[in-house]
């Protein structure tokens, strides 16, 4: 279950659905090509149901996955591993989940080891718990209960196997398996009740990446993520990709944990009073002019360790649900927007926690015509500025709004002049302000690169400078997509979607965001069409705002011929575009014919490489037992009246060859004799079982 720590795979229980149908398809042991053809329809069944492509039928959505698979095989040619499509990367990931129960399967059952596996299971585990927000404290105790009793049970079974017990005790494998159980439980809590010191060594995480990326952090360099200290922006920083929480919600959006409004001229504080207040009561009669307001749901459920004294949340709050008996109110502070669970004097850090809020789609002759006077207190905290500030800053505001004559559009000015080709977009090498400096100056002027605190807080600082209320937000952006209910999407949200932007208030309708940031795309929708519906599927694509580099934008054809790049196979329709995907199957076809009338000759050879190269005087029985089987497979089974020494003499004759015998008589010693395998009887017999294995035909 660290899987989605690690990557954004979605659909966890169809994965492990199908490896479950893997282990079954390998514990029955069924002929090779049933086996294949089991496989193959596990496979194929479980991405028709997780991309079923607009309810297309099994038939049409064969040559549909094949063309996808072969536009992704060219892909894989040409090193362009990125753009691999989500149902070719499920299919390379069954396919691996496929071998790995096959060789699991074979290192237990046939081999009798499982040492390899539990050791890199141990160390992925632990290298995961080291490097990201996964606890892996019962995975390990879990890890080494199942591992350790599978390596005793297997050493049992080895060793009844070398001594070539005639009868053994009832029920041996159940008794040995409770002694194993006994003891590790013994040890386990003699290992947790016993003292343990602190750390005896530092932190290797530092030390690893600096062996990796040949620097530590510099001064000024932090890694991304939401904090609570602003006062001093600047500095670039690392990304960190550790997830923070999972947001189900209907399409993806900006998730706001506070806002803040006095700027110092080197960061954010808060100088408002606490006003808290319950959940607003905006429902959809609460539209205005200006806003369509929805009603919507939403679940948030935190990763790993992580939690938060306040919530997150889209949009703005309604009313929240929380299975704790211990909460007493739901607050929001009327000026910095943070919401909170209180119990008693203090807020709580849940793991989890669902509400609705209110999605607004704003009507931008609406927001034009908005004139009214702002309130007094919106005018004292959200039109502050330092004294400081540089007059220029004054100066640039307004040439960059002269021709506006309106508050949403002198905004949308200041916002695009952010998308100018003179701003670029930089998370490591950015500066920081020198003693006295002010941060929105130096970045205007000066540097006019960097990340989203630069960009929104000097949108924020323009805006004021025109008095013009407007506030600074902070919170994360709306993550990767990563699985699907009926009625919700899920989202990851790593910390490399801690974000910044922009409120500006406009009397009667409140705060509306804007999005400053270069690369990034306001997660709320804008209309032109007065009588605008909203349309709850009409809505942007919800990988758009997780891209954490910029992009510049591209040109309407460029876009639709990257759309259509992006899953070319699932959207033809031309039949004359199949004649590829025809080539393909009939390919696979004959391949697969290929190898399964050859299946003898291929499974003798590679039998052959394996032993020949094996010269340990254990390997004999082994090698005798699979030459016995090969010879089965081969259409030279052993009768249920036949001695192993009448087999082999019927085997010689057959053969036209005396080795079988030779082989035959030293196994027979060794399992009825009760001798053990001489040192040299491998490297004696090794040419006869060859010359047998080279003289079988089909």
């Amino acid at each position: 279950m660290p899987l989605p720590m690690m990557t954004d795979t979605g659909h966890i229980f169809g994965f492990l659905l199908a490896t479950a149908l893997f282990f079954v398809i390998s514990f029955l042991q069924v002929p090779l090509l049933a086996s294949f053809l089991m496989r193959s329809f596990v496979i194929l069944g479980g991405l028709y149901l997780l991309f079923p492509s607009g309810g297309v039928s099994p038939f049409e959505w064969g040559p549909l996955f094949v063309s996808d698979v072969m536009t992704n095989m060219a892909r894989i040619f040409s090193g362009d591993w990125q753009n691999l499509s989500d149902v070719f990367r499920s299919f390379l990931f069954f396919i691996l989940l496929s071998i790995m129960s096959f060789l699991l399967f074979y290192w237990t059952i046939y081999l009798r080891k499982i040492f390899f596996f539990l050791f890199f299971t141990v160390v992925y585990v632990t290298v995961i718990d080291t490097f990201t927000l996964y606890d892996a404290t019962f995975a390990i105790v879990r890890i080494f209960i199942i591992g350790f009793l599978l390596v005793g049970l297997l050493t049992m079974y080895r060793t009844l196997e070398s001594y070539h017990f005639s009868k053994v005790p009832r029920y041996l494998a159940a008794r040995i398996s409770l002694v194993i159980a006994g003891a590790l439980l013994i040890i386990g809590v003699a290992g947790l009740g016993a003292p343990k010191p602190g750390p005896q060594w530092e932190d290797p995480v530092p030390f690893i990446q600096a062996a990796v990326t040949g620097e530590e952090l510099q001064a000024g360099v932090q890694r991304i993520g939401y904090g609570d200290n602003d006062e001093q922006l600047g500095g670039g920083f690392v990304h960190d990709d550790t997830p923070v929480f999972l947001a189900s919600v209907e399409r993806g959006m900006y998730w706001r944990g506070e806002t803040k409004d006095f700027y110092s001229g080197s960061g954010w504080e808060n100088n408002t009073p606490e006003s808290l207040a319950e959940s607003p009561n905006m429902v959809e009669s609460d539209s205005t002019p200006a806003a369509d307001r929805e009603l919507k749901e939403a679940r948030v459920q935190m990763s790993g360790q992580t939690r938060f004294p306040h919530l997150f949340y889209p949009g703005e709050l309604f009313s929240t649900t929380i299975n704790e008996n211990n909460v007493n109110s739901i607050s929001i502070d009327d000026f910095t927007a943070k919401a909170e669970i209180r119990s008693g004097d203090g807020p709580l850090s849940l793991e989890e926690y669902s509400f609705d809020y209110v999605e607004a789609s704003y009507n931008i002759e609406e927001l034009r015509a908005i004139n009214g006077a702002d309130p007094a207190e919106i005018v004292e905290y959200y039109t502050q500025l330092p004294d400081s500030l540089p007059e220029r800053v004054r100066d640039l505001a307004e040439e960059v709004t002269e021709e506006e004559d309106n508050r949403y559009d002198q905004a949308k000015a200041i916002e695009e002049h952010f998308a100018g080709a003179e701003f670029t977009y930089e998370t490591e090498d950015v500066a920081v302000p020198e003693a006295g400096q002010d941060y929105v100056d130096q970045f205007l002027f000066e540097t006019q690169s960097g990340y989203c605190d630069n960009f929104s807080t000097s949108m924020v600082v323009m805006l004021r400078s025109m008095d013009i209320p407007a506030r600074w937000v902070k919170g994360f952006t709306s993550g990767t997509l990563v699985d699907s209910t009926d009625d919700l999407n899920v989202y990851s949200i790593d910390n490399s979607n801690a974000h910044s932007w922009v409120e500006v208030y406009f009397p009667g309708e409140g705060w509306v965001a804007f999005e400053p940031t270069k690369g990034f795309n306001n997660t709320y929708e804008f209309e032109e069409d007065p009588d605008f519906e909203p349309d709850p599927l009409d809505t942007p694509d919800p990988d758009m705002d997780t891209e954490e580099e910029p992009e510049e934008p591209s040109a309407p054809e460029e876009e639709e011929e990257q759309e259509e790049q992006a899953s070319p196979a699932f959207n033809q329709t031309d039949g004359t575009s199949y004649v590829g995907v025809w080539i393909l199957v009939g390919t696979v076809i004959v391949t697969a014919g290929i190898i399964f009338f050859f299946r003898r000759t291929i499974l003798s050879s590679l039998m052959l490489l394996y032993y020949i190269k094996k010269h340990d005087d254990h390997e004999y029985e082994r090698a005798y037992e699979r030459l016995l089987w090969l010879l089965k497979l081969n259409g030279y089974p052993r009768k249920s009246t036949e001695t192993l020494g009448e087999y082999a003499g019927r085997i010689d004759s057959q053969l036209q060859a005396n080795d079988m015998m030779s082989l035959t008589k030293e196994y027979e010693r060794t399992l009825y004799g009760g001798e053990s395998v001489s040192k040299e009887a491998w490297n004696e017999h090794k040419r006869g079982w060859e010359r047998i294995v080279r003289k079988i035909k089909p």
